[in-house]
């Protein structure tokens, strides 16, 4: 429904707004006021006076608020004239807990609440907690500092603290991404001193939430995730300067203390604690591994860093760092058996990465193709910062999949013929399909007849993909 409320609303900007409005009161204050609803795409509804019950539920109400974000911030501020505090606070609740990014700002900008209302720390503190998210930490600090100046007059003194420490974060992620810009601009003194500043805010937090960990049960969490996050800036700054062995003790004392918090965290929050170990857990093992060039170790840190883009987590920084940790793995594998497993692993991340960088510069798979079609194939790798055969290898593998669906055959099967492809050194443009076949049954005499004829017919479909989409091929 959310790609369609414009077209629904027959391109009329006042109906989307409308719309919108009525799914921000709905959530909010359970009924809608019978102007509002009238002008928006709902038609069924029921109306006792001027408040009528209307169904929302089949809306995928985070997806349409994040993509109306040219509208959403005329749309909530006709929504908060019919709330009240109680009902503004609700709506906020449910925007914190749904995790709906990307409006914050326009949230921030009209929520406005008498500091006398007993509302209005806890509404501040929601604005902030949906600041924090969308990364606008400079706001969020301040937003942060007004709740806790009103949860002190309100007497509600351990939320105060909790908002003290968690301004402090916000102001500890602020130095954090601004040490990252003075890191590109080559400005390191800077970026030492943000990033070590940062760490003692964190610090500072967590010995503030340590004080309320018995009463406010976020308050534990966030505790352990301080006391994490004071190591892992400093580990980050010391492993992107090459300090490895700086970079692997604060990264083993951030795993420490992270494993510490699994055994007293309720399982509410252990997810977070669990994905914080993941990460310490991963560098650690990385930096071991560059210092012992011992290929198991960097394996096994990029299957933790493989496991943490599985659920979603930091994919564009962490897909290259498991590339790169995979190759270190290979480049230092001791045995034949070593290199026939990490391969194929090294291979899925190297596409992986092209992928995302292709996202980056053509938002899309079909622009690019439209780009070969009139830029050489070197010359785009050359742009994309690849070498030449890597790209090659990713073009033949976004064929291999096509080939695959169209024969019928499963997806999976594309990265193990790719890997015959590469691991024989092959040139994907250039090969012929039965010297493949002849190359792999003398490398692997076992394979089946069966398999062969599969490699057989999806290869020469990646070949008619790979004609059709390059016309130098």
């Amino acid at each position: 429904m959310s790609q369609n409320i414009v077209e629904l609303c027959g391109w009329n900007i006042d109906c989307v707004v409308n719309t919108l409005s009525t799914i921000l009161v709905k959530i909010g204050k359970g009924k809608v006021p019978r102007e509002l609803i009238q002008l928006s795409i709902f038609k069924n509804y029921t109306c006792t006076d001027n408040e009528c019950d209307v169904i929302i539920e089949e809306i995928d109400i985070k997806e349409t608020l994040q993509s109306s974000k040219e509208l959403i911030k005329e749309a909530y501020e006709k929504a908060i004239r019919y709330l009240t505090s109680e009902e503004l606070y609700r709506l906020l609740n449910f925007l914190v807990n749904e995790g709906v990014l990307g409006i914050s700002k326009q949230i921030h900008e009209l929520t406005n609440v008498s500091d006398d209302d007993s509302y209005s720390p806890w509404i501040n503190e929601l604005v902030g907690t949906l600041l924090y998210s969308d990364e606008e930490y400079e706001i969020a600090k301040k937003r942060f500092e007004k709740a806790k100046e009103l949860y002190n007059r309100f007497n509600l003194k351990e939320r105060s603290i909790f908002m003290e420490a968690f301004a402090k974060i916000s102001e500890a992620e602020k130095l954090k991404r601004d040490a990252m810009k003075y890191h590109e601009e080559d400005r390191h003194d800077i970026e030492e001193d943000f990033v070590k500043k940062a760490s003692k805010l964190y610090v500072e937090s967590s010995l503030l939430l340590y004080k309320i960990i018995h009463t406010i049960p976020e308050a534990s969490a966030n505790y352990i995730l301080s006391k994490c996050d004071a190591y892992e800036v400093l580990a980050n700054y010391y492993f992107i300067h090459g300090m490895v062995d700086e970079a692997e003790k604060y990264y083993t004392l951030c795993l420490t203390e992270a494993k510490s918090g699994l055994l007293q965290i309720s399982e509410e929050y252990r997810e977070l604690i669990e994905i914080k170990k993941m990460i310490c857990e991963g560098f650690s093992k990385l930096c071991k591994a560059i210092k012992s060039s011992n290929s198991n170790l960097y394996e096994e840190a990029a299957d933790i860093f493989s496991k943490l883009i599985d659920k979603g987590y930091l994919e564009d920084v962490l897909i290259e760092t498991a590339m790169i940790a995979y190759k270190g793995a290979l480049d230092t594998a001791t045995s034949i058996e070593d290199v026939f497993r990490v391969y194929p692993k090294y291979l899925l991340f190297a596409i992986k990465y092209v992928n995302l960088l292709i996202r980056e510069k053509y938002d899309n798979f079909e622009n690019l193709l439209n780009e070969l079609k009139v830029v050489s194939l070197d010359r785009i790798a050359k742009e994309l910062g690849i070498d030449e055969y890597t790209f090659k290898l990713y073009l033949a593998y976004k064929a291999l999949e096509k080939s695959c669906i169209e024969n019928n055959v499963s997806i999976t099967t594309a990265l193990e013929v790719l890997t015959y492809i590469a691991g024989l050194g092959l040139d994907p443009f250039t090969l012929d399909p039965n010297k493949l076949i002849e190359d792999i049954k003398s490398t692997i005499p076992d394979v089946s007849n069966e398999i062969l004829e599969i490699i057989l017919k999806i290869t020469n479909g990646m070949l008619n993909y790979l004609s059709k989409w390059i016309p130098i091929y």
